[in-house]
This record gives structure tokens, sequence and C-alpha cells, in this order.
């Protein structure tokens, strides 16, 4: 990891990875970025989140409103 990336964005990159099991544990399945760290926000774990998602570690989950065809129009936004 640390060939591809810069020190600071190795340690948000583990402490995302290292926040799943308790997202996934919690019964409210959306992701928080305070799990992470106390007062984190979108913008700070953005990069973390897709470093790991592009390495195949971890795969983002979509909320849709309905289980029909065209799942794209029935997208939630608010849920990222």
């Amino acid at each position: 990891m640390a060939k591809y990336t810069t020190p600071q964005e190795i340690t948000k990159i583990m402490a995302a990875w290292a926040s799943v099991p308790a997202q996934l544990a919690k019964e409210n399945h959306k992701f928080q970025y305070n799990v992470i760290k106390s007062g984190a926000r979108t913008y700070e774990y953005k990069m973390p989140l897709e470093w790991l998602k592009t390495a195949g570690i971890i795969k983002k989950c979509i909320r849709v409103s309905e289980g029909k065809m065209a799942l794209e129009c029935l997208r939630r936004q608010q849920f990222v």
C-alpha cells in the first residue's frame, strides 16, 4: 500500500478499513464517517474509501427504493 499512496493517506485508508466490522455490526447499515473518527466528514475519507474499492477490498452497495429494472433510476441519492 505504501508504494501506491502517501503516508497521510495510508493512515486514513487503514482507519477506514478498521471501521468496516463496526459499520457492518450496526443495525443501521448506512456508512457513517464518525465511526472511523469522531467528527470525520465525507471529504476526508472519500479518497481512502475509493482506494479500498479500486483495490477490490470493499464493494459499494447502492440502496434503491424498489427492486425493479433500471436500478440507476431508483437510486437513493442521499446514500453514499
